[in-house]
């Protein structure tokens, strides 16, 4: 587990989520700052977590593009670096958004894992591939 320092933070003025230092999202409340959770694994092992990453990374930096709340990882591959781009859209009905850029012989995984007891969690995730990467 990461201590609160290790994640970086995503806002759209009316939720939050945060990412780890390997890019996965641990925590995000898609409705409101108060409104339950749909990942939590900040808290619980098991309450649900979000990452889309190459099989095989090694050390990673990430920083915020400009003076924004847009967040990008770029980890180290035996095929080259990738680069994945957090946000949350500033619009009603938006989503959480990520952008993978990088090496096309990387191996990579997306993995959703719900919490374990998910009666209070609400919204989707989805992958689309496009053009020039793949977007949750």
């Amino acid at each position: 587990m990461y201590s609160i320092g290790d994640y970086g933070f995503l806002s759209d003025c009316r939720t939050a989520a945060l990412v780890s230092r390997d890019g996965s999202i641990d925590w995000h409340c898609p409705i409101s700052f108060d409104a339950p959770s749909v990942f939590g694994r900040i808290l619980d092992p098991d309450a649900g977590h979000w990452r889309i990453a190459p099989l095989e990374a090694g050390p990673g930096t990430r920083h915020y593009l400009g003076e924004s709340l847009v967040l990008r990882t770029e980890l180290q591959t035996p095929g080259g670096a990738v680069a994945i781009t957090d946000f949350l859209a500033f619009a009603p009905g938006s989503r959480a958004a990520a952008t993978v850029l990088g090496a096309r012989t990387a191996r990579w995984s997306a993995r959703l894992q719900p919490p374990a007891d998910p009666a209070g969690a609400r919204g989707d995730a989805g992958l689309e591939r496009g053009e020039l990467g793949a977007r949750a």
